[in-house]
């Protein structure tokens, strides 16, 4: 995997993990461990809380509720409290995966007060055990599942430490299906929230859980940015992307205006769901065949693309591989066809049908050379005109 390509998989959440392990084991920086512990978990909980109220993210207020009573909950390492520690570290986990992998429903809504109830359940079922049956509950959770000596000198028992892998292997597998979901930073908070249950330093505890909750206010910032600066359907940066960096231009540039072909004739005679199928598909051959340059999502069937500190007369020739890569690329269309019979009596080979589809693009570029943003998109504007009037599928300067 290519750095470039491998840095959104551990940025920036990793950089926070670091930072917190330094903080406790560097010898240099001990000494800030307390005060920070004091101050660091009420300020992230209250800058998280704020900030999914702002944005409307209830996932991640149920989350920073689970975080919050998990901390509050595991402060004591006294044995008298090891019940009630190995119940909330083996519910954790489950919890967080289960929030991150429902839709948003709101806090106050009629799942809100669903998920608060589950939550208010737990915590009740686990303060009556504690209190209750809390050797017999704490010898439980302690179960020997495999025997290894590598863990079990550890605070937390064996049934926790399978529930973390569990939720960890669950939140993998819905990132990879869904890279563009939550999953992602939930699986990151996972990794401190363990920590903070395995450790037996109160300090320590408190600098991993607010670790776990600032990891979900990068979540938050990330999908907040995403809307504004991502285009939903591609993927691909935005108009408003596009602007900004034309904006922070310093020197020679071309810039291409990239439309689909008689692309209403697709909406047109395959629907709105083939449509977009179809600008993902170009989306995703213009952005591999950029050549050092970047896409961006225009707007509707456009597309853009900005090579900084390359001619037009360059540009153009990178330009034509792209052009060239759209029109070689095999576009299928699959469809069940229309039979009073059911699927399963439809011979296997007849089930679907596909059907080809022939997608171009027409391309326009044009050079910077001191140009004002506007000027510029108005200039590859019109050469995609003429590369329309020259016939379409085509490059034009």
């Amino acid at each position: 995997m290519k750095p470039q390509r491998a840095a959104p998989w551990f940025l920036p959440e990793a950089i926070c993990l670091v930072a917190a392990m330094a903080l406790l084991h560097l010898p240099a920086l001990r000494p800030a461990v307390p005060q920070v512990a004091r101050i660091a978990p009420g300020i992230v909980a209250a800058a998280g809380l704020l900030l999914a109220w702002r944005f409307h993210r209830s996932r991640t207020v149920f989350a920073f509720a689970l975080l919050g009573l998990a901390w509050l909950l595991t402060r004591s390492v006294s044995t008298s409290h090891d019940a009630m520690t190995q119940a909330v570290a083996l519910l954790l986990p489950l919890n967080l995966a289960a929030v991150a992998l429902l839709p948003e429903r709101g806090v106050l809504t009629e799942a809100g007060v669903v998920g608060w109830g589950m939550l208010g359940l737990q915590a009740l079922v686990v303060g009556f055990l504690s209190s209750t049956q809390g050797p017999p509950t704490a010898a439980a959770l302690r179960s020997e599942l495999i025997s290894s000596e590598m863990i079990s000198g550890w605070r937390i028992g064996q049934p926790a430490i399978a529930a973390f892998a569990l939720a960890a292997l669950l939140l993998v597998t819905f990132w990879i299906l869904e890279p563009q979901g939550s999953a992602r930073v939930f699986l990151w908070s996972l990794v401190p929230a363990f920590l903070g249950c395995a450790s037996t330093r109160p300090s320590h505890s408190s600098v991993y859980f607010a670790t776990a909750g600032l990891m979900l206010i990068i979540g938050i910032v990330e999908a907040s940015y995403g809307m504004a600066y991502r285009d939903a359907l591609t993927g691909l940066p935005s108009r408003r992307a596009l602007s900004e960096a034309l904006d922070r231009l310093d020197g020679p540039a071309a810039v291409a205006m990239i439309d689909v072909d008689h692309f209403k004739q697709f909406n047109d005679q395959h629907g709105h769901d083939v449509g977009d199928q179809v600008l993902r598909l170009v989306a995703a051959r213009l952005q591999a065949n950029a050549g050092g340059g970047s896409v961006y999502r225009f707007g509707g069937e456009e597309f853009a693309a900005l090579y900084p500190g390359v001619s037009a007369q360059d540009a153009a020739a990178q330009l034509e591989i792209m052009r060239q890569a759209v029109e070689g690329a095999v576009f299928l269309r699959r469809q069940r066809p229309r039979s009073p019979r059911k699927p399963a009596q439809l011979p296997r080979r007849r089930r679907t049908r596909e059907s080809r589809l022939a997608v171009t693009v027409s391309i326009g570029v044009a050079a910077a050379e001191g140009k004002p943003a506007a000027d510029l998109l108005k200039a590859a504007d019109r050469a995609l005109y003429r590369a329309k009037e020259g016939g379409r599928n085509r490059v034009s300067t």
